[in-house]
This record gives structure tokens, C-alpha cells and sequence, in this order.
């Protein structure tokens, strides 16, 4: 009889060893919801205060004219008005944008990042384009006559601002038109002028 016991007793001990242990339940992992965009309202007027209809809110990453828009609004309506889905936990800068560049922004809004919708109506002010007319001549007094000449507006604080491109004349006049007006420091650029002024220096 003991003996029995023992042998019971050890071949229960062994199938108790055997036992499959349930596996662990995998916790849920939740993913965290997207931050909805935030609606921004514009109003694009005149500088008289007109409103101004067909500009399309813009919002950017940098403050310049030229920084490729992150989001883009509906044209403005008759009003001037229109909205704009600005995306969260960046800093956005708004302003309106005229397709044909017969106006530019005089102004511009800075949106904080998660600073959710901009219940406030932000008035974006326009301008009228401006042209600019310039005579390029070479160190010698030659004209810089029928080459492409690039220019760059560089805002006194934001840096560099908005590019353009024109053709000079056989005078070397050439005019840039639709740009944005007001005070900026302005650099010219000729790829075949340069070669020309680097012979020149090389010939002292």
C-alpha cells in the first residue's frame, strides 16, 4: 500500500508538469487619433478696404512670398471671404495669393502650432504688382544685350524673398514685371555677363 501511494503520488507530480500554461493575452495597443486640421477664415481686401474676390488663402512654412504652400483655401467669394484648413502642431504663416500675380499680400498672419481653429477673421491686405525696370552694363560700359537676367528681392529681415526672370534688350534694358512691391535688397544674375566680367578682370 505504500508503495501504491508513492507511485500515485509521483505520477501525479509528473502530470501536473505537463500542464499547458495559457498563453499571455496580448494587450491592445490603441493608436493615437489624428489632430483634426484647424479652419482658418480670410478676408482678402484693397488697401482702400475693397473687398477683392478670386485670391486664394495660402498657408506656408516660411513668412517669404516664393515657400511652396502647405495648404491651400477655395478662391475668396464676392465678400473676399473664404476658409482655410491649416494643419495642426506647426507653425503656420497665412496670407492670400493672386493666381495671375496682379496682386500681392501686403501682410501676413502667423498661426501657432495647436492653436486650433482661428475663430478671428484674419484681413489679409492687397496689393497692386509692381514692375521693375533696370540697364545692366558690364565694368567696361558694354551693355549686357538679349541674355536671360535673374533677379532675387531679399526682404531687409525675412531674407531672401521673391525670384524672377526677364530678358534684357539689345540695350541692356530689361524690365520684370509682377512683383511684389515695396523696399528690398536686389541681386542680378547673367550666366554669360559673368563669364564677361571675369574676362575682363583677367585681362588686368
Amino acid at each position: 500500500m505504500i508503495r501504491r501511494v508513492g507511485i500515485l503520488a509521483v505520477i501525479l507530480f509528473v502530470a501536473g508538469c505537463w500542464t499547458e500554461k495559457p498563453e499571455p493575452q496580448q494587450q491592445e495597443t490603441s493608436t493615437p487619433k489624428p489632430i483634426p486640421d484647424a479652419i482658418g477664415h480670410i478676408r482678402a481686401v484693397t488697401l482702400s478696404g475693397e473687398p477683392l474676390a478670386n485670391m486664394m488663402p495660402i498657408a506656408t512654412r516660411k513668412p517669404n512670398a516664393f515657400d511652396q504652400p502647405v495648404a491651400k483655401g477655395e478662391p475668396t467669394d464676392a465678400e473676399g471671404r473664404s476658409t482655410i484648413l491649416l494643419p495642426q502642431g506647426e507653425q503656420m504663416y497665412v496670407r492670400a495669393w493672386d493666381p495671375t500675380f496682379g496682386y500681392f499680400a501686403n501682410n501676413f498672419f502667423t498661426v501657432l502650432p495647436n492653436a486650433g481653429n482661428a475663430t478671428d477673421e484674419m484681413v489679409i491686405e492687397m496689393v497692386e504688382s509692381a514692375s521693375l525696370k533696370a540697364k545692366l552694363y558690364l565694368p567696361n560700359g558694354d551693355p549686357i544685350a538679349h541674355e536671360e537676367v535673374a533677379i532675387m528681392l531679399n526682404h531687409p529681415t525675412q531674407g531672401p524673398w521673391w525670384p524672377s526672370r526677364a530678358q534684357s534688350d539689345d540695350m541692356g534694358v530689361t524690365v520684370f514685371e509682377g512683383l511684389p512691391p515695396g523696399r528690398y535688397i536686389i541681386r542680378f544674375e547673367t550666366l554669360e555677363g559673368q563669364r564677361r566680367v571675369e574676362r575682363l578682370q583677367g585681362e588686368r
